[in-house]
């Protein structure tokens, strides 16, 4: 049933039955049916919407939907365990989605998706997780071209041997949007042929690239060069793979390869790879900036600064967070977008476990981005996971030495219940008196109010004559 309300008199409505609205009404209905799911779970990709229940409804409905399948994004999916060959043959024309996960009992792929994936001029997403005894059998069907295919995501689940894909889609698929491999390892000759044949990309994922795959940041940099509408970018080696190569004593390039739309760049690997690419990149809309380094004591990273204050939207940071963890740390610098739903965003975290080599790899990112850290107000010491080992390896010295290139700081948050004394220890020492100048606020997570961390508060705000405390 249906309510309906008349613009000319808003107190007069009446009731109709849905089979009294008109096909084009009925179409729009179908669409927002179809636009639904996509809204929700954020992307246009996965798996189709349930078209075939709506079709299944009447004769009139089927219609409706049969005779607008461009409209209505109609697509069939094949998958594991169901027959297929039918369903081809009842519907020539309309695009495919294949998709099969590997398990431990997989030998090959099913006879039902080898069948699907060979309908080259329909397949237009493939989503495969590869196992050892499978991947033969998917590398097999997926070294051919894929005329109409659009988005791509193949990983590896626990793979003893490393699947290796030398012709890659065959070097052509034109209407590529979007790639994700992972685990899986593509020659450079192979991606590059790849990503020559599309002008459509907006999405790059190659996650764990292994040593053998491994390209240069020159060879990245000419990869991107023909990607005009890319995105997001996703690289992340194995180690040791970009351990570089690279002579960094040479200058950077005087002229820098400029990517107008990439608005996300997620990188995982060796320091001096990532500074011989970004000295030769330059991303003026990117708005996301996520960086893992491989685990190493000492490194310097004068390009990316130079990297980041190129770019508007990451020039300065109203917020810090830093957020040691049993496996690495990870610090977020943030500010609010244009809108309040779109903060700006840099993350740049790295795998060890003492939490002495946390707070130094954390104060030598401070220190070499303070520039970009001048008008950072707030400093949150997050907890998301129980902290590393070795806290009785650090002093108040290192905490304030952590401090030192923070200066405009006005708040500082500590979310961390194990690191609160450390950290308000640190605070009331006399050492620290120069450290944190403007701090005017400090507010404390958790339940940890021993007689000592009491009157080291009130120590600390004797001497800062800070206006606020609180207890969260």
């Amino acid at each position: 049933m249906v309510t309906a309300i008349d613009p000319c008199d808003a107190g007069k409505n009446w009731q109709v039955t849905i089979e009294m609205l008109p096909d084009n009404t009925l179409l729009e209905i179908f669409d927002f049916y179809r636009l639904d799911p996509v809204h929700r779970s954020g992307q246009s990709g996965g798996r189709p919407w349930k078209w075939h229940r709506l079709a299944h409804v009447c004769r009139r409905w089927r219609h409706i939907i049969y005779t607008s399948p461009r409209r209505l994004d109609l697509r069939i999916l094949c998958k594991s365990g169901k027959p297929i060959e039918r369903v081809l043959g009842a519907w020539p024309t309309l695009p495919l989605v294949v998709g099969f996960r590997a398990n431990s009992k997989s030998k090959s792929l099913p006879k039902n998706v080898v069948s699907a994936l060979r309908h080259t001029d329909r397949v237009c997403e493939i989503n495969l997780g590869v196992t050892t005894p499978t991947s033969q059998s998917i590398a097999n069907v997926i070294q051919v071209p894929f005329p109409v295919l659009e988005r791509i995501r193949i990983w590896s689940k626990g793979a003893v041997e490393l699947l290796v894909i030398n012709e890659f889609l065959g070097g052509l698929a034109p209407r590529l949007k979007e790639i994700h491999v992972g685990g899986v390892g593509i020659p450079f000759l192979a991606l590059r042929r790849l990503l020559l044949s599309t002008d459509n990309l907006v999405k790059l994922v190659l996650d764990r690239i292994p040593n053998s795959c491994y390209f240069s940041p020159d060879d990245l940099v000419t990869i991107l060069s023909s990607m005009n509408y890319l995105k997001e970018l996703v690289m992340r080696f194995l180690p040791p793979a970009s351990r570089l190569t690279t002579n960094m004593d040479s200058p950077p390039p005087l002229e820098r390869s400029t990517r107008h739309f990439l608005i996300s760049l997620d990188f995982y690997g060796a320091s001096e790879y990532l500074e011989a690419f970004v000295a030769r990149t330059h991303m003026p809309a990117l708005t996301t900036l996520t960086i893992r380094f491989f685990n190493q004591a000492i490194f310097e990273i004068p390009q990316l600064y130079g990297f980041i204050s190129r770019v508007e939207q990451l020039e300065s940071f109203d917020e810090v967070s830093i957020a040691p963890t049993r496996e690495a740390v990870a610090i977020l610098f943030q500010r609010k977008g244009k809108h309040s739903y779109e903060p700006v965003r840099c993350i740049l975290s790295v795998p060890c476990r003492q939490l002495d080599w946390q707070l130094s790899f954390t104060t030598q990112i401070f220190n070499q981005l303070s520039l970009l850290l001048s008008s950072a107000k707030l400093l949150i010491i997050d907890q998301r996971h129980a902290i590393s080992t070795g806290r009785e390896d650090v002093d108040s010295a290192q905490w304030l030495e952590l401090f030192q290139p923070l200066p405009h700081l006005s708040e500082v948050r500590i979310y961390n219940d194990e690191l609160i004394s450390d950290v308000i220890l640190a605070l009331a020492k006399d050492t620290a008196a120069g450290v944190l100048p403007r701090l005017g606020r400090l507010r404390v997570g958790g339940h940890y109010k021993s007689p000592s961390i009491i009157d080291a508060i009130r120590r600390i705000m004797a001497i800062r004559k800070l206006p606020s405390f609180s207890w969260y």
